[in-house]
């Protein structure tokens, strides 16, 4: 059966909290969080209990928080599922 979609992340950003004497303190990660949108097309393959399936992500649209983070171009996931 063939697959077409859509996939969105939305990740804010990444904060620790420590206590230092009695003070709390928070720190934030500007190099972490962001948006990112995908395109999906794949093929999922029934037979009985078990399901195979491929699935192929394009990026469409990427805006990630800072400069060190990995821009992702596309992501191939692929998987097999037993129902009991």
């Amino acid at each position: 059966m063939p697959v077409i979609g859509g996939y969105f992340e939305k990740m804010n950003i990444d904060k620790s909290k420590y206590n230092q004497t009695g003070k709390v303190n928070v720190i934030e990660y500007q190099d972490t969080g962001g948006d990112i949108i995908y395109g999906n097309i794949g093929l999922n393959l029934y037979y009985k209990s078990v399901k195979l399936f491929a699935l192929y992500q394009k990026k469409m649209y990427n805006q990630l928080n800072g400069y060190t983070q990995l821009v992702t171009k596309y992501k191939i996931n692929v998987g097999l599922t037993y129902n009991f």
